[in-house]
C-alpha cells in the first residue's frame, strides 16, 4: 500500500504525553479534525472506490489512520467510512478495532492510530515550519552578501577605472581630462 499506518509509539515521550490526555485530545485535537471534515471528504471523494482501490491511493495519515480502522482488526469493508466488524472477531488485546464505530462522528477519531496521525501531521507541519524559519533568515543573509557581493565589485570597478585613467595620465600627460581641467589635445595621437 502507498500509505501507512501510524503508531503512537513511533513519536517521543513528550508528544506521546500530548495526545494521551483525554482532555486536550477531545477538546482540541479531535475537535479540530472533526472540523476539518477529514473523513466526510475523504468519504465522498472515494464513495465509489472498492476496496483493492483504496489500497492503491496515498492517502493522508488522517485518511489511513483516523477514517478506516487499522487493518488488523480485519474489518469488512463497505465504503471507505463504513467497515463491518466480524461475528467472530476477538479484538480484546486490540483497543482500536473496540473504538471503531460507523458513525461519522465518531469512526476512529479515539483511536491510537488517529492520534499517531495527528503526531505525524504535526511532526510534518513542524518541519516545513521550521524549513521556512531557517530560510527566511537564510534568504535575507544570501541577499546581504549579494549586495555586498555587488557593492565589492562596484569598488573594485571604480578602483580600476581610477587606476586606468592615473596610468593614461601618466603615459600621455594632462592630455586626459579630469574633473575641472580643460581638455588639452595630445599631439601625435
Amino acid at each position: 500500500r502507498p500509505y501507512k499506518e501510524y503508531r503512537v509509539e513511533w513519536y517521543s515521550k513528550w508528544m506521546q504525553h500530548k495526545v494521551s490526555g483525554a482532555h486536550h485530545w477531545d477538546t482540541y485535537y479531535k475537535t479540530a479534525i472533526v472540523q476539518a471534515h477529514v473523513c466526510t471528504k475523504f468519504s465522498t471523494q472515494f464513495e465509489l472506490d472498492i476496496l483493492d482501490a483504496i489500497h492503491t491511493r496515498k492517502l493522508t495519515p488522517f485518511q489511513s489512520s483516523c477514517c478506516m480502522p487499522p487493518e488488523d482488526c480485519g474489518f469488512n469493508f463497505t465504503s471507505p467510512t463504513v467497515w463491518v466488524k466480524p461475528e467472530s472477531g476477538n479484538y480484546t488485546d486490540m483497543v482500536d478495532c473496540n473504538r471503531w464505530d460507523n458513525d461519522p462522528n465518531t469512526l476512529c477519531y479515539d483511536c491510537q492510530t488517529c492520534k499517531a496521525a495527528f503526531l505525524q501531521d504535526v511532526t510534518t507541519q513542524y518541519f516545513i515550519s521550521g524549513m521556512a524559519l531557517f530560510a527566511s533568515p537564510l534568504k535575507e543573509w544570501l541577499a546581504i552578501l549579494g549586495c555586498g557581493f555587488l557593492c565589492g565589485i562596484m569598488m573594485c570597478v571604480g578602483t580600476l577605472c581610477e587606476t586606468i585613467i592615473g596610468n593614461l595620465r601618466r603615459c600621455f600627460g594632462r592630455g586626459v581630462a579630469s574633473s575641472g581641467d580643460d581638455y588639452i589635445p595630445i599631439e601625435g595621437i
